[in-house]
């Protein structure tokens, strides 16, 4: 079975400001059920600057599956969310993904 991902490309964070945000995902192209996906965010660090990951419309930390799991900040469970906001990076390990991981996900950074 294929998983596909669905990544935004650049998107700005402050427009006015010029602050792109980049997206990059791990492996590049088709993503089958059992792989291993990172999706890596970056951006111009600021002031209260913070990533984020967006899946469909709602934050990953809220998200009723991906939330209870990335909580436990645990590099070893499934789902591992790991943001340096004053480096501009953030990442987001999904490991054996399954059909049911192909859903919208898209980098954020509030200010």
């Amino acid at each position: 079975a294929v998983v596909s991902t669905q990544s935004t490309g650049v998107a700005a964070a402050d427009p006015s400001e010029g602050n792109p945000v980049g997206i990059l995902v791990k492996p590049e192209g088709r993503i089958f059920a059992g792989q291993n996906v990172t999706i890596y965010c970056d951006w111009k660090p600021g002031n209260r600057m913070y990533g984020d990951f967006m899946v469909d419309v709602e934050s990953i930390w809220t998200d009723p599956e991906y939330g209870p799991i990335v909580e436990l900040e645990d590099f070893h469970q499934r789902l591992y969310f790991s943001s340096v906001d004053e480096e501009g990076l953030s990442y987001l390990i999904m490991r054996n993904v399954s059909k049911a991981d192909a859903r919208k996900f898209t980098c954020a950074v509030s200010r």
